[in-house]
This record gives C-alpha cells, sequence and structure tokens, in this order.
C-alpha cells in the first residue's frame, strides 16, 4: 500500500519519499535498531555472499544492497523476482543503479564515484524507501569495499605500537612490498 504510513516517522509515507516531498533521510535514526541486547545482530555480507545467498533462487531470501545496508525485499518478489521488473537487483549491491535510475549491469556497484549531488540524494531517498518500508526488513550491511585500506591502517597501526609497553609486543609487523 503505497500510502500507508511506515518508519520511523508516522508523517511521512513511501508516496511522499518517491515524490520528493520531504528530506528522504529526516527522522531516519540508522543507529537504533543497531542497539539493544543483541538479540538482532545484523549479518555482515560480502558482494559474493550477497549474490550466493541473496538471488532468491532454490528458496532464498531476495536481498539487495544500498549504501551499504542489506534489505530482504522477498516480500516484493513480484518487483525483485525471477518474473518482476527489478530482477536483476536480487543478490546485488544497487547504490549506483537507484542513484542513476540504471538497471544495466555495469551500474550495480555500490560506487558513487563520478556521481552528481542529485544522484546522491536520489540515492538517499530510495536508502529512506527501503529504511522505512514495513515489508523490507534491514538485515544485515555490506562489508566495506576498502577493506585492504583498513587492513593497511591496522598494520600501520600494530607497527607504530609495536616498541611501546602498550603496543602488546610480540614480532613487529613490517610492510609486504608488491615485490616480495
Amino acid at each position: 500500500n503505497s500510502q500507508a504510513l511506515v518508519g520511523i516517522n508516522a508523517n511521512i509515507s513511501n508516496s511522499d519519499i518517491l515524490f520528493r516531498r520531504d528530506d528522504p533521510l529526516d527522522g531516519v535514526d540508522f543507529d537504533d535498531e543497531q542497539q539493544g541486547d543483541g538479540a538482532h545482530e545484523k549479518t555482515t555480507y560480502s558482494l559474493d555472499e550477497l549474490a550466493e545467498y541473496g538471488d532468491g533462487m532454490d528458496g532464498k531470501p531476495i536481498l539487495l544492497s544500498i549504501f551499504g545496508r542489506v534489505y530482504d525485499v522477498s516480500a516484493g518478489s513480484k518487483f525483485y523476482g525471477s518474473e518482476g521488473n527489478y530482477h536483476m537487483f536480487a543478490g546485488k549491491d544497487v547504490t549506483r543503479a537507484l542513484s542513476t535510475g540504471c538497471k544495466e549491469d555495469e551500474c550495480l556497484v555500490r560506487s558513487t564515484e563520478g556521481l552528481t549531488q542529485k544522484q546522491i540524494n536520489e540515492g538517499r531517498r530510495w536508502l529512506s524507501f527501503f529504511q522505512l518500508h514495513d515489508k523490507y526488513p534491514n538485515v544485515g550491511i555490506l562489508e566495506d569495499d576498502n577493506r585492504e585500506d583498513w587492513l593497511d591502517e591496522l598494520i600501520d597501526s600494530a607497527m607504530s605500537g609495536a616498541g611501546s609497553e602498550e603496543g602488546g609486543g610480540g614480532v613487529p609487523l613490517r610492510p609486504i612490498k608488491p615485490s616480495e
């Protein structure tokens, strides 16, 4: 029901979001659902896992990711299932696709590089749509694209603390050069 009131701000409907009548992320607290007793911890998916476990085939759920948040859109199988107009979104990150309106394979990526602010705002509207939708629960997060940057920072941090009392002792780490 496109007129149903959903989500955190009961005065904003999905129609308001899609027709750009409100700030798409106004009143959305993305951290609120991550807190609590730990009973609802979110799964972290790699892109490969998202494709494998979220394609909707063989009884698996239909998952998609936008801006690193994974949603179960199985309830919308008429849109995202094998016969739906958005079947190509199943098991993919759709950040760029929904930001630009492109449904081609090259657009089914997380990258926002080169997008205009207007396109990013459009993607944020879609993020708000999924976040506030009463039938599309947020079930996880997508693993960071920049794991190697994070690993480099971790190594640098460990190396800088290796000689101190608090550094944990052990064998100091050294960066591995591509020629090694």
